[in-house]
């Protein structure tokens, strides 16, 4: 069963929403619809956790080299703590 929701937006978000929305050859419904519908199913709202979203993106990261050794870390924080940059 179909629900209806009323949404209060600025002028500028409103016209943001109506150019993708042409550009999708979408209703400007359709288009928040499936924009709001892929945006949770990205970040697994609709069935995971926010943790297992976090550890998927962590090993995607470092499948893709994005990661610093223990040391680094640990070296970093120090010179932090000293006061320096």
């Amino acid at each position: 069963m179909a629900r209806t929701l009323t949404l209060q937006l600025d002028d500028q978000t409103y016209q943001l929403f109506q150019e993708a929305a042409k550009a999708e050859n979408r209703t400007l419904t359709s288009f928040i619809e499936s924009s709001v519908l892929a945006w949770l199913h990205e970040r697994k709202v609709a069935g995971g956790s926010a943790l297992q979203l976090a550890v998927d993106e962590a090993e995607q990261g470092i499948a893709e080299g994005r990661w610093v050794e223990h040391e680094e870390v640990a070296a970093q924080l120090e010179r932090w703590a000293a006061g320096e940059a």
